[in-house]
């Protein structure tokens, strides 16, 4: 062999060229590799151990074996096998080649008519054959056990306790045989075949002849063959409203129909509802007129018809008169001194209309609760109370099942006349006119929703010293003006109570852009930045940030000319209630 290395790096090659393996030189501390170009044949080969799990090669670069120096065990891993342990390997157990070649058994390839079952605890495998079930046999073999048809071998086909035979060809013959039981029985040879065995399906026509018949049978078919006998039976019957049916199971059925003036015949519903009603001690002789004047005093439940007005008194006596279904024209209760009736639901709730003459009082009464929620009087005088509507803590509501006040109505109220606060003599409020209410007579100013600033509510600011002047050189019309152009007018207006500002519009000669500011303003403190200002152009409509009436907020309004010709008319705000 030869080795041309360099350095210790290299190939190794035999005297003839072959390659053998390659040197070279890995890692920080130059150890040298061996690289062999084929198989490496020794009697034994010798791992150093290793104090340290060596690194994993990369891909391609094969696998590592080696010894830990903790437990002098030998390991194999590489890029692609996790570290496995070498030296534990000793070959398969008997359980684990068990359990491989039981699963295979049971569990692979195909197994007709046959029943495979690995018992791992046993270590056996249990086969069991399907007969019916399996296909490869001979047809002349095979017996079904299971089946009850002809040619089977079943419980149903075959005898016990035979036993001897003689077969010829198809048919045998039975030479020695034990007791049978079934249908067909035997004790001694004396076979007895019992009732309903043998019916005319089995039986030729003529082949039961008088001597096999019965003497007592015989002597009942001779006494009757004289005579013509037609003897229907089973006789049954339907019935319906108007007639009743008498069915014959072999002859012609014969229907009895209703009686009629004519004929005779069977009662009909109709006509027993009518004598049902009839009392014992009525009599043919009453006219309608007779019935119509007396009183009835005991009826059954009306579920159906109608009571009409004039149809006289009804008498109930103490029990409860219930009209069920039926409509009732007019219904008139007298009693003397209060008459009551009673409005009962199926949930016990009892409500009571009750008119009494003592007091000429006209109510409704919640007899559930104990409480009278209406009531008219009908002769009350300007000190009684004419009309009355009650409720358990003396408040009552309109539009409203929760009252909170005396009287509260959710909705609109409409008074023609004046309303009374307290005494009459001194808290009168009245309507004056269309928008105008007066206490006392005195008028109340209604708040409008939107209120007006005129030019002289407008103040200069100290920038120049000089007053907002009032414009009066073009004809016919009056403004605010500013003497310089950097001029800023304000106008301080009252926002009224239970309101809120809405929008702003300043009416002005040019619509100069972002000429107005809108904002809130503090009377005590000076204060105008509560809320934040919104900006808006002369002439413009604005909507601002709600500014809210409080006891120490209101408005404050800033307009920006830019020049001295520009001629403010006034303002226009427009509020809401809050």
């Amino acid at each position: 062999m030869k080795s041309p290395k360099v350095k210790g790096i290299g190939e190794v090659v035999t005297e003839y060229g072959a390659k053998v393996m390659k040197v070279v030189k890995k890692g920080l501390l130059g150890r040298s590799l061996f690289d062999f170009y084929g198989d490496v044949k020794t009697n034994a080969l010798r791992v150093k151990e290793s104090p340290s799990v060596p690194q994993t090669p990369i891909d391609q670069d094969g696998g590592v074996v080696y010894v830990k120096t903790a437990d002098g065990k030998l390991y194999y891993k590489s890029n692609e096998v996790a570290e496995v342990e070498l030296s534990a390997h000793t070959g398969l157990s008997t359980e684990e080649v068990q359990d491989i070649a039981g699963a295979l058994v049971a569990t692979g390839g195909t197994k007709t008519g046959i029943a495979v079952t690995y018992q791992d605890a046993t270590g056996d495998v249990d086969f069991v054959v399907d007969h019916n079930a399996a296909t490869n046999y001979v047809a002349e073999e095979h017996v079904d056990w299971a089946a009850s048809g002809a040619g089977t071998i079943h419980t149903d086909n075959y005898i016990e306790n035979v036993v001897q035979t003689t077969v010829s060809g198809s048919s045998g013959t039975v030479t020695s045989i034990g007791n049978l039981t079934g249908d067909v029985t035997s004790s001694n040879r004396a076979t007895t075949i019992a009732d309903g065995v043998v019916d005319t399906d089995q039986l030729t026509d003529d082949a039961v002849t008088e001597d096999k018949l019965a003497n007592t049978l015989l002597a009942e078919i001779d006494a009757n063959t004289a005579k013509a006998t037609n003897v229907s039976t089973n006789l049954t019957y339907t019935t319906a409203s108007d007639r009743m049916t008498i069915v014959s199971s072999d002859g012609t059925n014969v229907v009895i129909a209703e009686a009629s003036g004519s004929i005779a015949g069977v009662m009909s519903v109709a006509h027993h509802d009518k004598l049902d009603g009839i009392e014992d001690s009525a009599t043919a002789d009453q006219t309608k007129s007779d019935i119509d004047g007396l009183a009835i005093t005991t009826v059954g439940a009306l579920s159906s018809g109608t009571i009409a007005s004039g149809f006289g008194n009804i008498d109930n006596g103490s029990s409860t008169l219930d009209t069920g279904a039926a409509t009732v024209g007019d219904l008139h209760v007298s009693v003397a001194g209060q008459a009551t009736l009673d409005l009962i639901d199926t949930g016990g709730q009892t409500y009571q209309i009750f008119c009494r003459n003592s007091d000429d009082v006209f109510g409704l009464f919640d007899g559930t609760n104990s409480q009278t929620f209406f009531r008219y009087t009908g002769h009350a005088t300007d000190s009684s109370t004419k009309l009355a509507l009650l409720e358990a803590g003396g408040k009552v509501g309109i539009g409203t099942a929760t009252p909170s006040q005396a009287l509260d109505v959710s909705g609109n109220v409409n008074i023609s006349g004046d309303i009374e606060l307290g005494h009459a003599t001194n808290t009168t409020l009245a309507r004056v006119s269309a928008g105008v209410v007066s206490i006392e007579g005195a008028h109340v100013k209604t708040q409008s929703l939107t209120i007006k600033v005129f030019p002289n509510q407008f103040i200069n600011n100290d920038d120049t010293g000089r007053p907002v002047f009032l414009e009066d050189d073009t004809s016919n019309t009056l403004a605010a003006r500013g003497h310089s152009t950097g001029d800023d007018f304000y106008a301080f207006v009252e926002i009224p109570p239970l309101h809120k500002v809405t929008h702003v519009q300043v009416h002005a000669s040019a619509n100069t852009s972002n000429a107005v500011s809108v904002r809130s303003f503090n009377y005590q403190t000076g204060a105008d930045n509560a809320i934040s200002a919104t900006t808006a152009n002369f002439n413009e409509n604005k909507a601002v940030t709600n500014i809210p009436a409080t006891a120490t907020q209101d408005l404050v309004i800033k307009c920006t000319p830019g020049a001295n010709t520009v001629l403010v008319y006034g303002a226009t705000v427009t509020l809401a209630l809050i």
